[in-house]
């Protein structure tokens, strides 16, 4: 005979283990933002804790993050090939510069690379560009040499209904090839890579709510993700699943 004893108001997803999120092969960071500073700091790739900057304002079903003040050192150092998964929206309205919601990513100007020391523009960011706008920005080689005039910044807007209503966005790239997808309302930028236009990797680690430019604005984020190579499309259903099952226990719909 089994006696099972109830526990009031348990989070057992909080606790530091492993969260199994269906796809595991590459994935270096991931985490679901709410309930408190503790929860959005856990790894729940492998458990361990990451590094808060500021003070990202965190309630029971995600938090919010401002540009450039307040965000999440994953940890995670850039690799050739990358895919990061994000479920957010942002409450800024007439989006335009500098005020651009920064999700994910590590993109920066000004600072040396791994590559080339001399280059200036390193790494790729998701960001809203505009209230109907989604950006993959991705900076790839365009030639030989040093120096800013031979990087270019490879722009993947996608246009959508809103920035302002939760969705979840899938952006990967890699020596090859570049994509953007709204996976809640099914609409994707696959456009074709020019040939020789290789990734120039970042030398800062991925960040959650920010970039390392000058974007600015606030970005409300309910699930994120990295993995360290371009997953496939099968791979993104199943993530996309298993993060719309769980934040419809949130009252989130994606």
């Amino acid at each position: 005979m089994a006696v099972i004893f109830p526990i009031s108001d348990a989070d057992f997803d909080a606790l530091p283990v492993q969260f199994r999120l269906g796809v595991s092969d590459g994935l270096v960071a991931m985490g679901f933002p709410n309930r408190s500073s503790a929860k959005v700091a856990r790894n729940l790739a492998d458990g361990s804790d990451m590094t808060i900057l500021g003070s990202p304002t965190v309630n029971s079903t995600y938090s919010a993050f401002s540009a450039g003040t307040s965000y999440i050192d994953s940890g995670a150092a850039d690799t050739a090939a990358v895919s990061v998964l994000v479920a957010c929206k942002t409450p800024e309205t007439g989006i335009s510069a500098p005020i651009r919601p920064s999700y994910l990513g590590n993109q920066s100007s000004g600072q040396a690379s791994l590559d080339d020391s001399a280059r200036l523009s390193t790494g790729v960011q998701l960001y809203a560009l505009s209230s109907t706008q989604m950006v993959w920005s991705t900076c790839r080689i365009t030639g030989a040499g040093t120096g800013s005039t031979n990087v270019t910044t490879s722009n993947w807007i996608l246009t959508v209904p809103d920035v302002s209503s939760w969705a979840f966005y899938s952006a990967r790239s890699d020596d090859t090839r570049q994509n953007l997808k709204d996976i809640t309302r099914s609409l994707s930028n696959t456009s074709s890579v020019a040939s020789g236009r290789t990734r120039l990797r970042s030398p800062g680690n991925y960040r959650v709510g920010s970039a390392a430019n000058s974007n600015e604005g606030v970005g409300h984020i309910a699930f994120w993700a990295v993995f360290n190579r371009y997953i496939t499309d099968a791979e993104e259903t199943t993530i996309y699943t298993a993060a719309k099952t769980y934040l419809a226990t949130k009252s989130i719909t994606i």
